[in-house]
């Protein structure tokens, strides 16, 4: 994608800024993808960090398709394709706050606890793992 950049100006400087923002924002995206994995992955999809994740990828997927096109378009300010850019990175940016706003200003998930019954399972279950693990000792001393 950044073979397609053609800045406006000849100099080093301007090839360096125009091919820098689509690598700077799939960074961001792969950190997006791990951030949401990880959550996805341990069954805490609906957390306050899974929100943030999520607003923060969102605007940096729609941020490399805007960087690509500030690369095809140039950075000329006084070009209409730049200010149409400029202002939808802008919308893309309080459209992200206001999600943000919106799910942390609900209530956190409440927290699952366990039954009574399910709680002397676990300690029986406990119990008979530590018999057995002591049972293995003994075997391997002998």
């Amino acid at each position: 994608m950044t073979c397609l950049a053609s800045p406006g100006g000849a100099n080093l400087d301007a090839i360096f800024l125009e091919q820098r923002e689509p690598v700077r924002g799939c960074l961001l995206s792969e950190l997006f993808v791990a951030m949401t994995g990880c959550p996805a992955r341990t069954a805490c999809r609906k957390t306050h960090v899974a929100s943030i994740a999520q607003g923060l990828g969102a605007y940096f997927l729609l941020g490399v398709l805007i960087a690509g096109g500030h690369s095809y378009f140039g950075v000329c300010r006084e070009s209409p394709a730049f200010i149409v850019l400029s202002h939808l990175r802008m919308a893309v940016y309080l459209a992200c706050v206001n999600y943000w706003i919106i799910s942390l200003w609900r209530e956190k998930r409440r927290v699952r606890t366990m039954k009574p019954e399910m709680r002397g399972k676990m300690f029986t279950l406990q119990m008979r793992l530590k018999y057995d693990l002591e049972d293995l000792r003994l075997r391997k001393e002998l």
